[in-house]
């Protein structure tokens, strides 16, 4: 038996399904003071029409392992979670040292509805179409540069999620990389920038680096402008204009700079 087996909740054989995984995240939010849980895919994903949205399932997943034609093969279906893996340090903490420490769960609709507290920041105003395949469309440069030469601090940092790949801040170094190679590669290629053309002929291991951090941050997401402050920001594919946002789903706000969980 673990160590911290105490640590764990207790089966109980009574509860259905959906019990059950609410239960797990009723225990991981009261222990951990947390809310990561509910951003890490748990159920099967035959599961999904039964749950939450609340309870994510397998095909959330940053990755989906399949049986190809040489063998077992992995294809990146999502960017990374900006939660970090379980059991590392946090990468990021929007609420400081506050805990989330009740499960607060009605129904609304007929359907489990998961309330916590927070405060509303801003309404989206802007999106840009997502970043499919670790493609940048034309529109997440106009909306993050306009008609500047220049990478504004904002945009080159929502890029990263203000982070390198070891989770600690990115270096000055970082700015004018992407600024040449991004809006370089812009030119000639439709407006698209393929990140993952540009990591394949990448000939130095730092650019390599930088890029696809890039490539695991904007991967699936789409890049929104907010209403009121004009904030920067990474949202899942189906956000949408007038979607509001609120504290307790954001990793971080400094400046200009916000990145929404996804």
């Amino acid at each position: 038996m673990a160590k911290d087996a105490e640590n764990y909740p207790q089966p109980d054989y009574s509860l259905s399904v959906l019990e059950t995984y609410e239960e797990f995240i009723r225990h991981s939010i009261k222990t951990t003071g947390s809310l990561d849980i509910i951003f890490r895919p748990l159920a099967p994903e035959s599961l999904r029409e039964f749950l939450p949205a609340w309870i994510r399932t397998t095909g959330d997943g940053v990755y989906s392992v399949y049986d190809g034609s040489t063998g077992i093969s992995v294809a990146r279906l999502a960017g990374d979670l900006f939660v970090g893996n379980p059991g590392s340090p946090p990468t990021y903490a929007a609420s400081g040292k506050r805990e989330a420490s009740n499960f607060d769960k009605a129904a609304e609709d007929g359907l489990a509805a998961l309330n916590c507290r927070g405060f509303f920041v801003d309404t989206i105003k802007t999106t840009a179409r997502p970043a499919h395949s670790g493609k940048i469309p034309r529109e997440w440069f106009d909306l993050g540069i306009g008609s500047s030469t220049k990478m504004p601090t904002d945009f080159w940092k929502t890029l990263v999620a203000d982070r390198d790949n070891n989770g600690k801040r990115p270096a000055p170094s970082v700015e004018a990389f992407l600024e040449q190679s991004l809006l370089r590669s812009t030119s000639g290629s439709g407006g698209v920038s393929d990140l993952n053309h540009l990591i394949e002929n990448q000939s130095s291991s730092t650019g390599t680096r930088i890029l696809s951090r890039v490539r695991d941050v904007v991967f699936g997401r789409s890049l929104v402008k907010t209403k009121a402050h004009g904030f920067l920001g990474l949202a899942p594919a189906m956000a949408s204009e007038g979607d509001g946002i609120p504290l307790n789903l954001l990793t971080l706000i400094r400046g200009n700079l916000l990145t929404c969980l996804s």
